[in-house]
Order: C-alpha cells, then structure tokens, then sequence
C-alpha cells in the first residue's frame, strides 16, 4: 500500500448535518469528568442502580501509585473502584469510576438520539445519587474508522481521496506509506476544545486500507452545575463535531458511507 499527499486542504464552507447509511464509526462516547474524585461509596452507588440496566459487570480497582524519594520505593497513594457494565452484546457501555462517569456505544451506531436517550436518563439518575459535583470537563469522542478499496491495478491508494486535511510534503517524501496528524483547536465564540487526530490503520479487509479520524469535543469552562444544563450542552458539542467530520472527509468517502 502507497499513499501520496499533495496540498493543504482549502478553507471549506460550514458543514451541513448529514446521515448516512452506514457510518464509520467505532465508538461514539461522552464523558463527564469531575473536579474532585468521588468517594468510593457513591461510585458503588451509581454502578448499583445503573447496572440494572445492563447485562454484564466487570468490577476493578484502579491504583495510584507514588514514588518516596526517601525509601526509594514506590507506593500505592489511592485505590478506587472502577466498574465496567456492559449490554449482552457488548456494544452500550456505562463505566463508573471515582474520577469521571463515560457513557459509549460501539458499531454498530445506531444515531444520536438512540445513544442520548440513554445517556440522558441514566446522567440524570446518576448525578441525582452524586448530588451536585462540579465538573472539570465535558467531553464528546466519536472514533471513526475509514476502511476503502485499493486500486485492483495497482494496489494503491491515495489517502488524500477520503480525508481532506492533509500534509504537505517534500517531493522527497511523497509517496508516503504511512502516515499520522493530530490538530487541535479553541473556539473561542463557543469556549469549546476541539482535538481531530488521522492515521493509517492496519486493514482487516483484503484490498482494502483503513484510516482512523478521531474527533474530541470538550466544554472545560464555564460547566453548569444542574445536570439539565449539562446535557443541553452536549447538543452545541455535538453540531461542532458533525462540522469537523465534514470539514475532514471528501465527496469519495461520504459515497464510501452510503
């Protein structure tokens, strides 16, 4: 497999919403990450009631370790509980830990307003058992994983086709055979954080390549304390992500999803 690159991508007007038939994404996730760790008690609270609705449970420890410059040793500083629930399929996932709640849902994503059903009624349950905790960060991750055909001639492919931000290079380096960006961004009308991150991926398909497009949206100031307000925020988070997907693949790609 050869990919070339050829120039920076041109200034692109704002996205519109698109669906499409068969999105690519991995895992779609949204964090709620707190301020100050929550007490053990209330971790186990929160995993209790909303682990009814899954089927399964894995229940860890996470540890924190420190290193005593005196003894020479490392110690343990902090050990809290973490637990995984999972549905029997293995693809709506709720994790519960002393430093953040995270709601995700693997392929097949079945849309927004499937995941945000269950995101809203279960944030809403959850931080009525936490009370109010401040939070130190919002975050909306989607993984998205861009599997395409290779010339059946040549065996190539040229990843500029799919993702329309892309690297310029010396002609001593082009064509290349792999390749790795990571970008972020402040948006400072809206006071969110935005991270897209794109690689070549090792393909599962024969004659194919695979590609990864990361997208992270944050919200870090300004984070209401009622957790209505939280979610209604997930909306504007939500629209600056579908923009970004847009602004990062071709025309080729989006038929490639339909």
């Amino acid at each position: 497999m050869v990919m070339s690159a050829q120039s920076k991508a041109a200034k692109r007007p704002k996205a519109k919403q698109r669906a499409y038939a068969k999105p690519p994404i991995l895992e779609a996730m949204v964090e709620f990450r707190f301020s100050e760790p929550l007490p053990s008690r209330v971790v186990e609270r929160v995993s209790k009631r909303l682990g009814k609705g899954y089927d399964t449970v894995n229940a860890e420890k996470e540890v924190t370790f420190g290193f005593d410059v005196l003894k020479g040793a490392a110690e343990i500083t902090s050990e809290s509980p973490r637990f995984r629930h999972a549905s029997d399929d293995q693809v709506d996932i709720f994790v519960a830990r002393s430093g953040s709640l995270i709601w995700s849902r693997l392929a097949p994503y079945e849309g927004w307003e499937s995941f945000s059903l269950r995101l809203r009624r279960e944030a809403t349950t959850a931080f009525s058992l936490t009370g109010p905790k401040k939070l130190a960060r919002i975050g909306m991750r989607y993984i998205n994983r861009i599997d395409v055909p290779t010339d059946p001639d040549s065996g190539l492919c040229r990843y500029e086709d799919y993702i329309a931000i892309n690297l310029e290079l010396p002609s001593l380096m082009d064509p290349l055979s792999a390749y790795s960006w990571h970008i972020e961004r402040t948006f400072s009308d809206s006071g969110l954080k935005a991270m897209m991150r794109s690689a070549t991926l090792i393909p599962e398909i024969p004659g194919t390549v695979a590609f990864l497009l990361d997208i992270d949206v944050a919200m870090v100031m300004d984070i209401p304390l009622k957790i209505e307000e939280v979610l209604d925020n997930l909306e504007p988070m939500r629209a600056l992500k579908n923009s970004l997907f847009e602004c990062a693949i071709t025309d080729r790609a989006r038929k490639a999803f339909n």
